[in-house]
């Protein structure tokens, strides 16, 4: 059975950031999802999106479950995943960020989308959110802060300090731009950071 199954199934679902996450690696994934997504790995699953309302046929596996509480408390599980323990950042550096947050009018409203749901089309978007419009589906909101998979979304009052801790090592254009990577992230965060590291004489030097 597990052989048959292995050479593909098309599965057709009305959640259309389903299609885009399922292409990319696993590592791309939200970090809340990478538990879940690890599961179905071994099978060649193609995501197909369809309106719900062109759906006609009811899963029946789905409409009827059995009561059995064991994929709930495994939802639970994958709830409980914190962001961060994956990065290094003092307890105070986060409260100075949820604080930032809070006031930033953007991520506020970012936050809201996220989780109230994303327009059809990018012409619906309201404008200051349409630099994120192409990230939305690795975009996810943990308490009060918003991440872009495991990369922490730092708002703008806080961008500056941000590259000047990292630029503090001294380790190159393209160093600073994989050390901010690995954890960070905003709208033209590359080309921010370069503009600001080709004025560091020694930087230009690594």
């Amino acid at each position: 059975m597990l052989s048959w199954i292995q050479e593909g199934i098309k599965v057709e679902s009305d959640q259309k950031p389903l299609e885009s996450i399922f292409m990319k690696p696993l590592h791309a994934a939200p970090q809340r999802l990478q538990r879940m997504l690890l599961r179905p790995q071994r099978y060649n699953l193609v995501i197909q999106y369809k309106k719900g309302k062109e759906m006609y046929l009811a899963d029946s596996l789905s409409r009827a479950p059995l009561p059995d509480i064991s994929s709930c408390e495994f939802v639970h599980e994958l709830e409980e995943i914190d962001h961060k323990e994956f990065l290094p950042v003092s307890s105070e550096q986060w409260q100075r960020m949820r604080l930032s947050v809070a006031d930033d009018p953007v991520l506020q409203e970012l936050r809201n989308v996220i989780q109230c749901g994303w327009p059809e089309s990018k012409a619906e978007v309201v404008p200051c959110l349409i630099p994120y419009y192409n990230s939305r589906d690795e975009l996810t909101v943990e308490g009060d802060l918003v991440f872009k998979g495991h990369q922490l979304l730092v708002p703008r009052c806080l961008r500056k300090e941000m590259m000047e801790v990292i630029h503090a090592s001294h380790i190159g254009i393209e160093g600073c731009i994989r050390r901010a990577c690995e954890s960070l992230y905003w709208p033209r965060m590359s080309t921010e950071r370069k503009a600001y590291i080709s004025t560091c004489d020694v930087c230009l030097t690594n």
